[in-house]
């Protein structure tokens, strides 16, 4: 038994593609056993995807938009959404309005017929209004990890 763990702790630290993806599974299971749906948002986001209207993730959360759409599919969610998109996929953020005016562009919209909804007042509300978003700031929970 021994063995085998310095045998893995060896390639571990010998084999960076495997340590980064052993690391990336692990993260991406523990981060998955805290998180929880709010039932209300999910509700409303099924809601106004029944009719008609297109809806996409933007997070400044700092992994990318691949591993949260996997997370999402485990939690049965990701039909929600037409894309998932993350800063760190862009290297910008909503806090400087970049990943807004980007998108904007990368997806052809108009912004006065999107409407921003998040937890951060600044980099959710101030900065997408900026870029002519409609922006509602969500109430946050106090809940950890609540998408």
């Amino acid at each position: 038994m021994n063995r085998d763990i310095a045998r893995v702790e060896k390639d571990l630290l010998f084999d960076k593609s495997l340590f980064i993806k052993t690391a990336v599974e692990v993260y991406f299971k523990k981060e998955l056993e805290i998180f929880y749906l709010n039932q209300k948002m999910l509700e409303f986001l099924i809601s106004q995807k029944k009719i008609g209207r297109k809806i996409y993730l933007v997070s400044d959360f700092y992994c990318q938009s691949n591993i949260i759409k996997k997370w999402f599919e485990e939690l049965k969610i990701l039909d929600c959404f037409e894309n998932v998109f993350s800063s760190s996929d862009f290297n910008k953020e909503k806090a400087t309005t970049k990943i807004y005016k980007h998108l904007i562009e990368y997806l052809q919209l108009n912004p006065k017929n999107v409407i921003m909804l998040g937890d951060n007042q600044w980099s959710d509300v101030l900065m997408a209004k900026k870029c002519k978003l409609q922006a509602k700031r969500v109430k946050k929970l106090r809940r950890y990890n609540e998408i």
